[in-house]
């Protein structure tokens, strides 16, 4: 099942990749970015490996943050979401360095 959901993620994340570059934006993104959504792999891979948590929450991780990808869903690019990701990422980068 991992391996489905991660040929699931990468083909979404090429699909992403692929309209993106063709479509035009003024502003935001159309569909959750490609490191915005490794991000959220990533979180769930580290509480995984950390905690023993089932194996299932990265393949669930890997196929929401696939659709999340391939959405109509509109992201601005320079709002509030950026500055609560760069937390999410600096929190999450000190626990790993003091852990």
């Amino acid at each position: 099942m991992l391996v489905i959901a991660l040929a699931f993620y990468c083909t979404c994340g090429l699909w992403r990749l692929a309209y993106y570059n063709v479509m035009e934006s003024k502003g935001y993104f159309v569909g959750l970015p490609v490191p915005g959504a490794m991000l959220l792999v990533t979180i769930a891979t580290w509480f995984v490996a950390t905690y023993g948590f089932s194996i299932w929450i990265i393949a669930v991780t890997l196929f929401l943050t696939g659709l999340l990808m391939v959405s109509f869903i509109k992201l601005y690019k320079y709002g509030l979401w950026q500055k609560v990701l760069w937390v999410v990422v600096l929190f999450f980068l000190t626990i790993i360095v003091t852990t």
